[in-house]
């Protein structure tokens, strides 16, 4: 059968699973020499990684659209340094901070896009935004490159953070939403629980719960009788379970079926020969490449699932 990888870069113990320490010690093993059914894709899956641009992680990749530099107002360039992901940082991402690294000549819109600098990184090295992650720690990344397909010049549909950027994963959009809720990322929302929006001219809105309840992904799979699952880690009330923010799969038949924890229960069903049509899967933490998690198994993670795929029936 044919399948289709799509990694995005947009929280393990399980039986079956890989440990930590096998993931240190994972070797990346392309399966280009299989033979490869003719046909129709019959399985798509969405491996999500935590907030990395794409400079960061491929940096000076043969052929790709990388640069060794960034732009600060007033002192212009300032070239990229190594910085391992497992650096005890974390950039903000909100949307003040887009709007902050823009710098635009109106509210994030003709960016010159040298702030950032402004970002907010409490307690971290000066320009901490302008680095790179040291190639020995994502060569297994760069190995997949070069056995598959590189996207360099593909860009996000949003400006912020995560609780929004796994809502466009699912369904394009996340209604008017930006930032992150104040307390759920979901239902059901509390009334103090609210998340801000942004207006199409990038000015704020009125707050609103993050508590949806739109069209998604899984929705049009379901209309067509396709399976899907989202596989996701449980620690942190579900954060990163994108589903849980859509009230109709959160109070539905779909969130015993379709919404799978922890994520490395994903290894088990492949085994099992149980792959869905569709399926996403997010990780831990420690397994994200997320700044702050102080780890460098994200790449390990991604080529252990990479594996596991390849060497399956699908």
């Amino acid at each position: 059968m044919k399948f289709l990888l799509l990694l995005s870069l947009a929280m393990l113990t399980a039986a079956g699973a890989p440990s930590s320490t096998a993931l240190a010690r994972s070797v990346f093993t392309p399966v280009l020499g299989k033979s490869v059914a003719t046909g129709t894709v019959q399985h798509v899956v969405i491996i999500v990684q935590e907030n990395r641009s794409f400079d960061n992680l491929f940096n000076g990749y043969p052929g790709a659209d990388t640069v060794a530099y960034g732009m600060v107002a007033g002192r212009g360039r300032v070239r990229l340094r190594p910085l391992s992901l497992a650096a005890p940082y974390g950039i903000s991402h909100l949307s003040r901070d887009f709007f902050a690294a823009c710098d635009g000549t109106a509210r994030g819109r003709s960016c010159k896009m040298d702030g950032f600098d402004r970002e907010v990184f409490a307690g971290a090295p000066r320009d901490l935004p302008y680095s790179f992650v040291p190639h020995d720690e994502t060569k297994l990344y760069f190995e997949m490159a070069h056995d598959y397909v590189l996207a360099d010049r593909m860009f996000t549909s949003h400006l912020d953070a995560s609780f929004v950027s796994h809502q466009y994963i699912i369904a394009g959009h996340a209604h008017h939403a930006v930032d992150l809720p104040a307390a759920q990322w979901g239902c059901p929302a509390a009334r103090y629980d609210r998340v801000p929006t942004l207006q199409p001219d990038r000015t704020y809105g009125p707050m609103e719960s993050p508590c949806f309840n739109y069209s998604t992904i899984g929705d049009e799979l379901d209309a067509n009788g396709l399976p899907w699952r989202y596989y996701a880690d449980s620690g942190g009330g579900y954060i990163w379970l994108a589903y849980q923010a859509i009230r109709h799969i959160k109070d539905g038949p779909d969130w015993k079926t379709d919404a799978v924890t922890p994520s490395t229960r994903f290894f088990d069903d492949l085994k099992d020969g149980n792959l869905a049509a569709v399926t996403w899967i997010t990780p831990s933490c420690i397994n994200s490449d997320h700044g702050g998690c102080g780890s460098t198994t994200g790449p390990h993670w991604v080529a252990n699932l990479v594996n596991a795929i390849g060497e399956s029936p699908f």
